[in-house]
């Protein structure tokens, strides 16, 4: 069964350029849903990128390994478990890169219609360290089902 939810999303990224001082920070609400499978949870919501595109992003969330599927104008998907370091491939649309992403800290409290997830995780293109990055997903009921 897909239960719908309000989703609160919080991204930092901080780039290894020395030119570049302060952290990007986005906030973004997002509607959705979430599903209970076999073995966790699965949750489904569609923003629009920079350019208006839009694009599906998928998170299933499975005991301590958690992966984000991007489906739009650019595809993507990374795996996230704690300490371990993942290849994963970043496709721009003109040509797909691999790249390495190190999960430093896994948090999954998601269960049933609310949670939270929170993931700090290095992002390493050719082994170099290219970024930084705080993820954080808030998850409710959607507000309007409760009114």
């Amino acid at each position: 069964m897909k239960t719908p939810i309000d989703i609160k999303i919080r991204s930092e990224r901080a780039t290894n350029i020395p030119q570049v001082e302060k952290p990007e920070t986005l906030n973004i609400n997002a509607t959705g849903y979430i599903q209970k499978t076999k073995s966790g949870y699965r949750l489904v919501y569609t923003e629009s990128d920079s350019d208006g595109t839009e694009v599906e992003t998928t998170i299933n969330a499975i005991g301590e390994t958690v992966s984000i599927s991007k489906d739009g104008g650019v595809k993507s998907t990374m795996v996230f478990e704690q300490g371990a370091r993942h290849n994963c491939i970043y496709d721009t649309g003109f040509f797909p890169m691999q790249l390495a992403v190190r999960t430093k800290e896994l948090r999954n409290d998601i269960d049933g219609n609310t949670g939270k997830l929170d993931i700090k995780y290095t992002v390493e293109i050719v082994g170099n360290l290219a970024e930084t990055c705080k993820l954080s997903y808030s998850i409710s009921p959607q507000k309007k089902l409760l009114s």
